[in-house]
């Protein structure tokens, strides 16, 4: 799927136009799935954990349009371009804006309910980096994104007011597991909960990368099947995971890269998305859906903030140019 949808992403990168008309069916259909899971969850928070399984249990929610995983983590991924398109729509585009802040809130209603500790990370480091990150390094952008991770650590385990404030925050909620967690593991120094299960994870991708390091383990084993970049270097080995992660960091890789040295927005964008992108693949699995929303819609929201912000210093030259001739 993802070989398909780097194709797509590849043929139409000069001609996004022809797609345009993909956001707003896309924006539109989030919504309803959004309000429809975030209900869901406000009534019933314990089907949050449920929502991530993989098997027929989920499928009593799918179909009362309740989704779960790949739902929620794609919009991680695209969440600060998001962003930056609704903030450039207000003054281009008031449909487009009023589209973009209803799903907005509408998944930010879906992941505070249903207390993903990964989603909440990455979407807050995401917006941080677009509001407040000017460089243009992306690894220095992630090199910030993990001090604020370290300090937001180190502030829950030995600052007991902050900590207080988040669990009452979160009170009842899957978060306030975790952050329990958290502290269980400092004290005792190994993982507990919710923790220990995802260390258990990445441990079993871990044992197979060192065991077939070059070529993968193909089909003999899978990883430990919670982190999109490690699995794929266990099951494809060194190549696959270069070819892998060229893929599916390529759309912010290359829009960063042709225009961020002449649109500032596009870069903070880009920067800030490959972020997001790098939490959520190396800490959780990639579905379908990751695919189509990283090398299709991405792209065409990059597009529409280009498209935009051309439009913006196109008005900005003519009304200069309209204030020298009335001079004259």
């Amino acid at each position: 799927m993802v070989v398909i949808c780097f194709i797509i992403s590849h043929y139409y990168k000069d001609h996004w136009k022809e797609l345009s008309v993909i956001i707003p069916v896309v924006l539109i259909l989030l919504i309803f799935f959004n309000i429809r899971t975030a209900g869901a969850l406000i009534e019933d928070p314990t089907i949050a954990r449920r929502l991530v399984r993989d098997d027929e249990s989920i499928y009593v929610y799918l179909r009362q349009g309740i989704g779960g995983y790949s739902l929620i983590y794609p919009q991680v991924c695209v969440f600060p371009a998001l962003l930056q398109w609704t903030i450039s729509a207000f003054r281009k585009n008031k449909l487009f804006f009023v589209l973009g802040t209803v799903c907005i809130v509408s998944y930010l209603a879906v992941i505070f309910n249903a207390g993903y500790s990964i989603a909440i990370f990455a979407t807050g480091a995401g917006t941080l980096l677009l509001l407040f990150y000017r460089g243009k390094s992306g690894l220095k952008a992630f090199l910030v994104a993990f001090l604020v991770f370290v300090g937001l650590m180190l502030a829950l385990l030995y600052v007991e007011d902050f900590r207080n404030w988040i669990l009452d925050m979160f009170q009842n909620n899957a978060i306030h597991k975790k952050i329990n967690d958290l502290i269980a593991t400092s004290e005792s120094g190994a993982a507990e909960g919710s923790i220990q299960v995802r260390m258990v994870r990445y441990l079993g991708s871990v044992k197979v990368i060192f065991k077939y390091p070059v070529i993968g383990a193909l089909w003999r084993d899978g990883g430990g099947g919670h982190s999109a970049v490690l699995d794929t270097l266990a099951r494809y080995g060194l190549f696959g995971v270069v070819v892998y992660c060229y893929m599916i960091y390529y759309v912010p890789n290359y829009y960063k890269a042709k225009f961020g040295n002449t649109n500032s927005l596009v870069r903070r964008a880009a920067n800030a998305t490959l972020v997001s992108l790098l939490i959520v693949s190396f800490l959780d699995s990639f579905t379908y859906a990751f695919m189509g929303m990283i090398l299709i819609v991405l792209p065409l929201l990059y597009e529409d903030i280009i498209k935009w912000t051309d439009n913006k210093n196109e008005d900005t030259v003519d009304s200069k140019l309209n204030t020298g001739r009335s001079g004259v």
